[in-house]
């Protein structure tokens, strides 16, 4: 049975909600050493930064280093007790706040590459 969705409270179409946009920068540089030999550098993610995506309270306090985002449990799983409320009382008893990883649809899944360097000789014989 198709239900709205619990967060906003109506059935959301697709593109409801956007991932923030990924900005990468590598590089590649090539030497000829001789003409039999060649050095090739590769820069992989020199400049690796995230921006935009829809503003919901689940990004609240992202950074540019996060560039998407998980449903809870996915990707990593929850952590022991994710599922208490913050304060005494029971899950289902009004005015207790769950944990944020349980209170919204979606978490935070920082997705940035680090930065790595590859140098390769090529020799002809």
């Amino acid at each position: 049975i198709a239900v709205p969705d619990p967060y906003t409270g109506k059935f959301d179409n697709l593109g409801a909600f956007r991932a923030p946009n990924q900005t990468l920068l590598h590089m590649q540089i090539s030497y000829d050493v001789s003409q039999r030999v060649t050095m090739q550098l590769n820069l992989a993610n020199i400049i690796n930064q995230c921006s935009g995506g829809t503003a919901e309270p689940w990004t609240a306090g992202a950074s540019n280093k996060t560039c998407g985002y998980v449903l809870p449990g996915y990707g990593a799983p929850l952590p022991y007790g994710s599922y208490a409320p913050k304060s005494a009382g029971g899950i289902f008893n009004p005015g207790v706040t769950p944990q944020q990883i349980v209170q919204f649809p979606y978490q935070q899944n920082p997705t940035i590459a680090p930065f790595n360097a590859f140098l390769g000789v090529q020799i002809k014989l």
